[in-house]
């Protein structure tokens, strides 16, 4: 996934997984709480990773709960708003997520109805999730479903696939890293 280059990579996990796969690269890293360093990080050469739910090395401010998903709206509005300019302004590729995360959702929501389905945000999923399911993520969220598979051993080739894509997109635009 690193040879995509995303400029900006929003986990929800708290962990240190993907941090830990960016630490020789150019990455830094901020969580939910530090709006202003995010904004200024984006505007600068250097690639970031934003913790939209805090990180393991602060486990006080972790959002886990509905209750805490409720207070950080509460108390850090201005990240949100970014999440949502974000979100508008770019189009977000959603790996090992299920959609589930309320906090992300909402975002989705209040934006699908201002953004142009010719610029759908997508999700990696393995095949076999319900037509049903794919076609409400597409007219709820605007999230359009790449599949992978049939086994998470396909996972890899598909993303090289992915890969390639992006690659090909960018040369056809005339975007260069």
């Amino acid at each position: 996934m690193k040879k995509i280059n995303t400029k900006i990579v929003i986990t929800t996990n708290f962990d240190k997984i993907y941090d830990n796969l960016c630490n020789e690269d150019l990455y830094v890293k901020y969580d939910y709480q530090k709006t202003k360093s995010i904004i200024s990080n984006i505007k600068s050469p250097e690639n970031i990773i934003i913790k939209a739910h805090g990180s393991i090395d602060d486990t006080d401010e972790i959002i886990f709960t509905s209750q805490q998903y409720f207070e950080a709206q509460e108390k850090y509005p201005e990240f949100y708003s970014l999440l949502r300019a974000l979100f508008l302004t770019n189009t977000v590729l959603f790996l090992g997520y299920s959609l589930n995360d309320p906090d992300i959702n909402l975002v989705l929501q209040s934006l699908s109805n201002t953004s142009s389905s010719a610029s759908p945000h997508y999700i990696l999923l393995k095949e076999g999730t319900s037509r049903h399911i794919i076609k409400h993520w597409e007219k709820t969220y605007n999230v359009r479903c790449l599949e992978y598979g049939p086994t998470y051993e396909d996972f890899g080739d598909n993303i090289e696939e992915l890969e390639g894509a992006v690659a090909q997109l960018r040369m056809e635009r005339g975007i260069y890293e």
